[in-house]
């Protein structure tokens, strides 16, 4: 098979293979002027051919997130150049079909006749990358309540835990026996009712989700203690002046809620926690239907 091959294969023949694969391959010079495009640098990242060669490849290959003011600094040391920008994930689109593209690339440099020539090599992963940011939300978030779940509920408690942060828990009164009465479907329904008053009250919420049964998690950014009650005493009386089901059986729903106010930064996970279901045990104790706040301030 080997003897069959020319000893020397035509241009022709390596332009067919760089145009044909599924990577973007950008050659450019070593004053960092592009000298060949192929036809999925075009569709990879909107610039055709014509419009890439001759360009300086920074100007079209920045990171999507830098300033112009950074990537004029960027351009002016091409080997940090090639380091920031090519070992970037992210990189803009120039046609608008996108602010920015997720990218897996890698170069290779080579001389000849004492010029410095540099290839490089761009897979478009951004498919791959968004499919694994939607498993990942799904993963997180509970089908029912559309809420995220508590596994969810934990990851972003402790994204959050530098600042000051008020964490709440609801809780449905007497939520088993609506379902023992109406069916599951009605139990389901309740379930969504309570979750999209809680959208509705705390649009701004670093965090809403079911915690599991009827149980619900609010986290947001600590406010004063008697604006923080206001809010909660608010979502309390829309679920209790509301009803779940249609007009012809309507049922009513009420809700315990335990509120943990830290003022101080860094309260940990564990102490808000507690706090709060210390706080939602107090709520049931009086009586249901009514809030209860601990406030943490050492």
């Amino acid at each position: 098979m080997k003897e069959n091959l020319p000893s020397q294969l035509p241009w022709q023949f390596y332009q067919q293979i760089l145009e044909k694969i599924p990577e973007a391959v950008i050659v450019f010079d070593e004053n960092q002027v592009i000298r060949y495009w192929n036809p999925r640098a075009e569709a990879i990242f909107g610039v055709s051919n014509d419009d890439a060669l001759g360009q300086a490849v920074f100007s079209l290959l920045a990171p999507a997130a830098e300033s112009s003011a950074t990537q004029a600094k960027v351009c002016e040391e091409a080997e940090e150049a090639c380091s920031q920008v090519f070992h970037s994930s992210q990189l803009r689109r120039h046609d608008g079909k996108g602010t920015k593209i997720y990218v897996n690339s890698s170069t290779t440099s080579i001389a000849i006749e004492s010029l410095q020539w540099t290839a490089a090599f761009f897979l478009d992963v951004t498919v791959e990358r968004n499919q694994t940011r939607r498993l990942a939300r799904a993963a997180a978030t509970d089908p029912l309540s559309g809420l995220l779940n508590r596994r969810g509920f934990q990851d972003q408690l402790e994204q959050h835990l530098s600042g000051k942060l008020t964490l709440a828990i609801v809780d449905a009164d007497n939520f088993k026996k609506l379902n023992d009465t109406y069916g599951h479907e009605a139990g389901d329904n309740g379930i969504q009712f309570i979750a999209g008053i809680l959208r509705g009250c705390f649009p701004d919420a670093l965090c809403l989700a079911r915690l599991g049964g009827d149980e619900f998690g609010v986290v947001t950014r600590t406010a004063s203690a008697q604006e923080t009650e206001i809010a909660f005493e608010q979502f309390i009386l829309q679920v209790s002046n509301g009803a779940v089901g249609d007009a012809r059986t309507p049922l009513k729903l009420t809700v315990s809620v335990g509120v943990a106010i830290s003022n101080v930064e860094g309260t940990s996970a564990r102490e808000l926690l507690t706090t709060a279901d210390r706080a939602l045990y107090a709520a049931k104790e009086a009586g249901r239907n009514q809030l209860k706040a601990n406030v943490i301030n050492v």
